[in-house]
């Protein structure tokens, strides 16, 4: 599975992890603190019916122009 992620205006996000809602609950499966403008990341594919983006830390307020999940 992959998600991409692109950032609007600069390289304000500085750390970040993907999350996915499972038996009432958030829990993360994706984390990263290199990030670029444009992120496509790869990862074990998981069963959830919602995933969120949690930024973790910014040097200014983020600004997401795409985000997307892929199936594996």
């Amino acid at each position: 599975s992959s998600a991409l992620i692109k950032q609007e205006c600069g390289h304000r996000i500085k750390k970040y992890q993907l999350e996915k809602f499972s038996n009432d609950k958030w829990e993360s499966f994706y984390y990263s603190d290199n990030v670029q403008i444009k992120n496509l990341v790869k990862f074990e594919p998981v069963v959830a019916r919602r995933i969120r983006l949690n930024i973790l830390d910014a040097t200014e307020g983020p600004t997401i122009s795409e985000f997307q999940v892929f199936e594996p």
